[in-house]
């Protein structure tokens, strides 16, 4: 099998336990008598998270030689400084494209989706709160960018078309969970995918998976704070 086509069939099982491996198991845990919806928050939340670690698992192994070959680098220093000016740089450039995808909302009246993330820093610090951040601030990041960005790597060396194709795949995976018209879904679509054509672009420039993972992991936080604390 040649690069190109592993390379497709990488992609197509990494979505495919991205979109739907999550469903696919509580549906088999029914077929075995339990069903989690009926347990307590707790419980759900460590099921899912046993779950998506799985999933975790099963995307490491179709990208194992991608994670050995773009390690994080080994001048602290400058990768520390490089990753404060790119989050920076990212927490930025979206807070002004958010303003014009509202902006396109309003002149086609379509409904703009707030970016409502759950604030971890007014919780109580307890076993729920503990699960939520490892799924929504480690485990989320992991899947996505090891899917989206090493997936569409592994189809096309040039930097423009990897790029915009980052950004789209992101952009219908994130779009397969909305529903309404075509034009709410595509106008409530490109926040992810600009979000990933930045990524793309910072992964490119640094060659580190682990730092992109690592930034949009902070992105997501730095988003709570900015959102939820300071108003913007």
């Amino acid at each position: 099998m040649n690069k190109r086509v592993s390379g497709i069939v990488g992609v197509i099982l990494s979505v495919i336990i991205l979109m739907y491996f999550e469903n696919f198991s509580i549906e088999v845990l029914k077929l075995l008598g339990l069903n989690i919806y009926n347990l307590n928050s707790t419980l759900q939340l460590i099921i899912n998270i046993i779950i998506r670690l799985l999933m975790c698992f099963m995307i490491y192994v179709i990208y194992k030689k991608d994670f050995k070959s773009k390690c994080l680098s080994n001048n602290i220093l400058k990768s520390l400084l490089v990753f404060v000016v790119s989050l920076i740089s990212l927490v930025i450039g979206m807070y002004l494209f958010d303003y014009v995808v509202n902006f396109i909302g309003d002149i086609f009246d379509i409904t703009v989706l707030d970016r409502d993330f759950y604030n971890i820093f007014n919780k109580t610090l307890n076993m729920d709160l503990i699960v939520r951040i490892m799924n929504d601030y480690l485990i989320k990041p992991f899947l996505y960018v090891t899917t989206i960005l090493l997936g569409i790597e592994k189809l096309t060396k040039r930097n423009d078309t990897f790029i915009m194709f980052s950004g789209l795949l992101a952009s219908i995976v994130y779009a397969v969970s909305l529903e309404g018209t075509l034009g709410y879904v595509i106008i409530n679509s490109l926040s992810m995918f600009m979000l990933f054509c930045i990524l793309a672009f910072i992964f490119k420039k640094q060659n580190s998976v682990w730092f992109i993972i690592l930034l949009y992991s902070f992105y997501l936080i730095s988003s709570v704070l900015i959102i939820n604390n300071l108003g913007w």
